[in-house]
């Protein structure tokens, strides 16, 4: 059995494979747009899994990103935990064009069954303007 402790959607996120350490750029957590489409240059997903047993060294999942009920990028995962109790996804996505405003969802999955979601807003804000009168 696995569980997800933690999962996100950011700009970028660093592996440092000296230390171990994970670093996560610009995190997703709501994007006012002028216009659509959206062109995003960069968007990783960052999912930390744990497993409840010793017995389980290795699993098969997917990921699924959806613009509300369309989806925009799948794929399967074949995450290994050897002797550890826990291991990270990492998923980068380069020039992700989301053609309107809607809800981005990140999905992790392990058997059909979906243990993990990630929702980011994007709306349509109206722009300002930068001229005032006085």
């Amino acid at each position: 059995m696995i569980s997800v402790t933690s999962m996100m959607i950011a700009e970028q996120v660093i592996h440092d494979r000296d230390s171990n350490r994970i670093s996560v750029i610009n995190i997703f957590d709501g994007i006012a747009i002028d216009s659509s489409p959206l062109f995003l240059p960069q968007l990783t997903i960052l999912t930390l899994i744990e497993r409840s047993n010793d017995t389980v060294r290795a699993v098969d999942c997917s990921i699924d990103l959806r613009l509300d009920d369309d989806l925009i990028f799948t794929s399967p995962l074949h995450l290994e935990f050897g002797e550890r109790g826990g291991t990270r996804s990492i998923v980068r996505l380069s020039g992700v064009v989301l053609p309107r405003p809607g809800t981005l969802k990140a999905l992790f999955s392990h058997q059909g069954q979906v243990l993990s979601s990630y929702l980011v807003r994007i709306d349509l804000d109206k722009p300002t303007s930068a001229i005032k009168q006085i």
